[in-house]
């Protein structure tokens, strides 16, 4: 994607928060009037960013596959490095026994190592997956609503007495605190 500059979704979240707490309330309510293009010209550029997220996932995925081959292919060259050597030094005494055992004892704790390094790296990808699923979906509610709510804008309808923008703006607030990139009010 030459020439394309990459968005990130929490900035355009915070747009269409901007967007929101800066549009004119309606007397006697706690309704706002938007610029129906300016909130449709965030979620088309949310559409645009969520499969750049995606990749970033996808990306993270194979740099963990690909450091846990590389540290099965070190643990493999560390213990053909130590039979050799064992080997080459070691005649077919007590002593050849000895390194022999040694040599299983490095070859179970690389594998063990490798282990606990896949382990690792596997912890941390679902972590971040989940940490990506959860903040999506939560997106995902605040895009509806602000659909939902421009739709019955748009029929002449009331937003639902149930959800009032104020607590689909709180849901906008609450994505945007977990990840850390809440800008403080002014």
């Amino acid at each position: 994607m030459r020439g394309v500059v990459p968005i990130d979704i929490l900035q355009l979240v915070d747009k269409l928060e901007e967007l929101l707490e800066n549009s004119k309330r309606l007397p006697l309510s706690r309704m706002v009037v938007v610029d129906e293009d300016a909130v449709l010209n965030i979620i088309d550029q949310l559409r645009i960013a969520l499969p750049q997220e995606i990749r970033q996932a996808k990306e993270l995925q194979l740099d963990r596959d690909r450091c846990i081959g590389d540290a099965q292919r070190e643990a493999g060259e560390i213990l053909a490095q130590a039979r050799a050597e064992a080997i080459r030094q070691i005649s077919e005494s007590d002593l050849f026994r000895a390194a022999e055992a040694r040599a299983d004892a490095i070859l179970r704790a690389a594998q063990q190592e490798a282990e606990s390094i896949r382990a690792g790296a596997d912890e941390y990808a679902v972590a971040k997956l989940r940490e990506l699923a959860n903040w999506v979906a939560e997106l995902e509610v605040v895009i509806r609503n602000g659909l939902n709510t421009l739709e019955g804008r748009s029929a002449g309808g009331e937003a639902d007495e149930g959800e009032q923008p104020d607590e689909r703006l709180g849901a906008v607030r609450i994505a945007a605190s977990r990840n850390g990139t809440r800008r403080p009010r002014s």
